[in-house]
């Protein structure tokens, strides 16, 4: 008699049928971010979005940002990650400016990332239950820590960045399994995408191979070749930019990152090794999130400070450990690497990075992390994570415990999202924990200062400017306490003073103190030079003008600047030099010819006048302008030339 095969229960189980899985991998995400839906713009989202003319273009900016690079910033221009602003010109063409609908298309290609990751964890680790890369797929989606990618429009560049390396390293692997060609290009063109939207998916140039070596039983040879293709992908990606323009490096203040300017090899060292600690502690426990950090939030340590030794040790076991598994390939030492990888390239130790440490930087070796605890919870229950639990008990007691990590996480998240709602309700949120951090404190007087202002044209109560005033000051004095050399906080509180609140003789006061502290910079003697012109010491105002002259030569708006001085002065014929220099330098400035215009106006030289602003007007048609225009022909008996210009001012909203 044919026995009956007797299926066991772990096939049909709810808990590890793979269809299900998918599905939850899918809508997880919206589950823990659908919130922010109703957050607006924040954080350097004026960067990608907000503010950016290419972007606001809509499709017709695609071919500009093609070509450019991503942001630039008083003449200099870094970077080149053009698929995130593609993305949002895309957006913009066919929603318009709406961050609710760019939130939420965020959270849908995270959602994407992750089931592509689930995908590949189902690859690398196939001779296990799928149990076990869901729980690490679900660990890795809560992760608090990924709020910054998510939550702020701007990172959305990382999210690319994980979707295409993790396609990249599926490809890679579908290489290993059937040595077809299509998938060896396929995984150097995805890592090319992936190192477009971020250079901050170098790692995966080194955890792919380590992956192919984990996952696969000959691995020699395609790990050879998958290599090769990925460095050729890199080097593609490096001459992109230099094809396309002239980059410049970023400058970096100290306030930022002090290890710029360190020289002490030692406390680079000892800092790095203090860094590392820092990445382990936001892992293991994300309590404490922030948006920024820099200096004075992380101090600079010497090797053998006691955070430096005790980093040295945990992270030298790590590695031991990662080398020890590696002949046989243990997932413990397999997860350990991604680790040690994702990390390693923002411990500041090979080169500093902008603000020293940020909690995005941690999502790639948050990958490694989850790997070793879905490992260690599986141990837990003393079963190998290869094994199929034997039982339906079993499989729920994984399940809870894992639930007993992801749940917490998740409440994180889900709280941490509503802080990203605006600028001033995240910087709110977090500058309580950030008072030693010099460019937090700026950055919040100075969202501060832009919501004073708007409150100003709205007419908002005197008692709720008072409360902003109140805390713009105490944000500037906290910022210059910490790190009393910041020029860019004397000069911008200075210019709160001047153009928020017309206390110009105060203002005057800090900017002299920022002129002194770096008289090669323009701007506070700018700012300097307009403050001595309101308060009528135009004599003092010429100087200042000149000293910011000096330090840009050929900057437009100090030449306009000065033409006014001249202008105020008496000195019509040097005012009009003045602006006749800007145009040799910058033939269609409407400023200047409508200035020269104007000057000549009050030299009663309307012809003069007349033949300027009709330069003015073919480069923008200004309203009044145009009806100047048609008056002053009207006057001159021109009858066609008035009815002209009087048409075209009419066309003019």
């Amino acid at each position: 008699m044919r026995k009956q095969q007797v299926k066991s229960p772990v096939t049909h189980s709810f808990l590890t049928n793979v269809r299900t899985q998918w599905i939850i991998v899918l809508l997880f995400p919206f589950a823990l971010y659908w919130n922010t839906a109703f957050n607006k713009y924040a954080l350097d989202d004026h960067l990608v979005i907000e503010q950016n003319e290419q972007v606001q273009k809509g499709f017709r900016g695609i071919g500009a940002i093609l070509t450019s690079p991503y942001a630039e910033e008083e003449g200099l221009v870094y970077g080149y990650r053009p698929l995130v602003k593609i993305s949002y010109a895309i957006e913009v063409g066919i929603f318009g400016e709406n961050p609710g609908i760019n939130h939420l298309l965020s959270v849908l290609w995270f959602a994407l990332a992750m089931l592509v990751l689930f995908k590949v964890l189902l690859r690398i680790f196939k001779h296990s239950p799928p149990l076990f890369p869901f729980i690490i797929t679900l660990l890795y989606t809560a992760h608090p820590l990924n709020t910054e990618i998510v939550a702020s429009l701007k990172n959305r560049d990382e999210i690319f960045m994980l979707l295409f390396s993790f396609l990249a390293l599926y490809q890679a692997l579908k290489y290993c399994d059937y040595t077809q060609v299509k998938h060896l290009a396929g995984a150097g063109l995805l890592f090319l995408l992936a190192l477009l939207a971020k250079n901050t998916a170098l790692p995966f140039l080194f955890i792919i191979p380590l992956t192919i070596g984990y996952a696969t039983l000959e691995p020699r040879k395609p790990i050879i070749r998958v290599s090769i293709v990925l460095l050729c992908a890199f080097f593609v990606f490096f001459f992109i930019p230099k094809l396309l323009f002239n980059a410049d490096v970023r400058p970096v203040e100290f306030y930022e990152n002090p290890l710029f300017f360190e020289t002490d090899f030692s406390i680079k060292l000892g800092t790095a090794a203090g860094i590392l600690l820092f990445y382990l502690k936001q892992i293991l426990f994300p309590l404490q999130l922030s948006f920024y950090y820099g200096y004075d939030t992380l101090p600079l340590l010497s090797v053998f400070a006691w955070q430096s030794v005790l980093s040295g040790i945990i992270h030298l076991a790590l590695l031991v450990a990662a080398i020890a598994g590696m002949k046989k390939k243990r997932t413990v030492s397999y997860g350990i690497w991604v680790y040690l990888i994702g990390i390693a390239l923002y411990s500041n130790l090979p080169v500093p990075a902008p603000g020293m440490v940020a909690d995005r930087f941690a999502i790639v070796a948050l990958l490694g992390f989850a790997v070793v605890l879905a490992t260690g919870i599986f141990r837990l229950f003393s079963l190998q994570e290869h094994s199929n639990p034997a039982t339906v008990r079993k499989q729920v007691f994984i399940l809870l415990t894992s639930l007993a990590v992801i749940l917490p996480y998740g409440i994180k998240t889900f709280t941490r999202n509503r802080e990203w709602r605006t600028y001033l309700s995240l910087y709110a949120a977090d500058l309580p924990h950030l008072s030693r951090s010099v460019k937090a404190n700026m950055l919040y007087a100075q969202a501060l200062t832009a919501q004073f202002y708007y409150n100003n044209q709205l007419g908002v109560n005197l008692r709720e400017n008072e409360r902003y005033i109140s805390l713009i000051e105490k944000h500037y004095q906290q910022a210059l306490e910490v790190y009393p050399e910041n020029y860019d906080a004397l000069s911008n509180f200075g210019s709160f003073y001047a153009y928020n609140l017309n206390r110009w003789e105060e203002a005057e006061r800090w900017f002299k103190k920022a002129t002194a502290l770096q008289p090669g910079r323009y701007e506070a003697w700018f700012n300097r030079g307009y403050a001595f012109q309101m308060t009528g010491q135009l004599d003092a105002a010429l100087e200042a003008y000149n000293k910011a002259l000096e330090a840009a030569p050929g900057h437009p708006e100090i030449m306009a600047a000065l033409g006014e001085l001249y202008f105020k002065q008496g000195n019509t014929e040097q005012a009009i030099a003045m602006n006749r220099r800007i145009l040799q330098n910058d033939p269609k400035n409407i400023a200047a010819y409508t200035n020269i215009g104007n000057y000549y106006i009050f030299r009663s030289d309307t012809l003069s006048a007349i033949a300027f602003w009709e330069e003015a007007v073919k480069i923008y048609p200004h309203k009044q302008l145009l009806v100047n225009l048609s008056y002053l022909h009207k006057q001159y008996g021109n009858e066609q030339k008035s009815l002209y210009y009087y048409r075209q001012s009419e066309k003019v909203k």
